[in-house]
This record gives structure tokens, C-alpha cells and sequence, in this order.
């Protein structure tokens, strides 16, 4: 609310990108900022940028800690496990220590006679997939195991136009999803849904 007599503004620039402003004023609108007072305030410019970027590696540094943590985890307990359902135990709560989910289920395939089971569904509706068979098929299941790569693009999820398992057995509600193969030496096992 106070009057401004003087007035000193510098940018602080990131390439050629403003991230923000340093700003300095004087009541006195005689005394005028000079070449020292500019020179000093790009300075404090610099340092703040340098300051910010020194924290965005911080933390850039400290996420990647926290994920190796857990994919170290993840990994001892697949490693511990000695049964099939230890291992999917182990799967199911690694994905929900990476992330959140409202649905999770692993599927396991034979080859040999094209069937996929779902054998382990969590969460909302897990009860109607669970012990769920069924053939190959154009669902996302399927054709993720089928070209060893997840889907659908983007996590982008169509529950009206795409099918999952299969067309009598459908997802609903869910807006987001993802569908990863699991694959052991460029053999499909089966896949992750989350």
C-alpha cells in the first residue's frame, strides 16, 4: 500500500525461458537505483536460479532413491518367494508400492493351448475376474502377451469400445489402465493389469 518512488526490476532467466522476477523499490523517489544496485540484484538473479536448480536435482535425486528403494524390495521379495502365489503376492504388492491403484490382476498364459487365467485380481470387482479363463483374443490381455509390449497407449482406457479379457467380463468404471506382459527370456508368462 505504500508509495513507490523508485523502481528496479531484473528477470531471472533460465536459457530463454523468464522464470520469474527480482524485484526492488525505494520510497525515496530520489534516490534512483544505479549500475551497482542492477549489478547486484542479476547477481542475486543468478543465485536464485542456481538455488531452484540445485533443489530440482535435490529432489529429482531423492525420487530416484525412493524408486530404487522399492524396486529393491520388490525384487528381494520375488527373490524370497518359493511358491507361484508367493510370487504373484509379491508382484501385486510391488506394483502397489510403486502406485496406487483402484484394481490390480495378473493373468498367467499357456502356450500351448492359447488360454490365459486371470489368478490373482485386488481391489474393485476383483471378485468377478478372479479364476476368469479365456482363448486368445482381440482384448488388450491377449495382444499385450502377443506383441510383448503394454497397453493400451497411454494408459488412455475405453471400457464402451475396449475390451480387456473378454466381452462378457468388462471393466467398468475404471479411466485409466495398464496392461503389462510379463515376459521371461522373450517367453510371455502371462500380464500385470493395474
Amino acid at each position: 500500500p505504500g508509495r513507490v518512488g523508485a523502481f528496479l526490476a531484473v528477470p531471472v532467466r533460465e536459457g530463454d525461458n523468464v522464470r520469474g522476477i527480482i524485484c526492488a523499490d525505494r520510497l525515496d523517489g530520489d534516490q534512483v537505483f544505479g549500475d551497482r544496485e542492477e549489478a547486484a540484484l542479476e547477481a542475486a538473479a543468478r543465485y536464485v536460479l542456481q538455488a531452484a536448480e540445485n533443489e530440482r536435482v535435490f529432489v529429482a535425486l531423492e525420487q530416484s532413491k525412493a524408486e530404487q528403494t522399492k524396486l529393491y524390495k520388490a525384487s528381494e521379495a520375488l527373490g524370497t518367494a518359493l511358491t507361484e502365489d508367493d510370487a504373484i503376492d509379491a508382484v501385486l504388492n510391488a506394483a502397489r508400492g510403486i502406485g496406487p491403484f483402484d484394481f490390480a490382476a495378473i493373468t498367467l498364459y499357456d502356450s500351448d493351448n492359447g488360454t490365459h487365467e486371470v489368478v490373482r485380481a485386488r481391489g474393485e470387482g476383483s471378485d468377478d475376474f478372479e479364476g476368469l479363463t479365456f482363448n486368445d483374443n482381440a482384448g488388450l490381455a491377449s495382444m499385450a502377451v502377443k506383441n510383448r509390449h503394454y497397453l493400451p497407449y497411454r494408459g488412455q482406457f475405453d471400457s464402451q469400445r475396449q475390451v480387456v479379457y473378454t466381452k462378457n467380463a468388462r471393466l467398468k468404471g475404471m479411466e485409466s489402465l495398464l496392461i503389462l506382459p510379463l515376459v521371461s527370456q522373450d517367453e510371455p508368462l502371462g500380464t500385470l493389469t493395474l
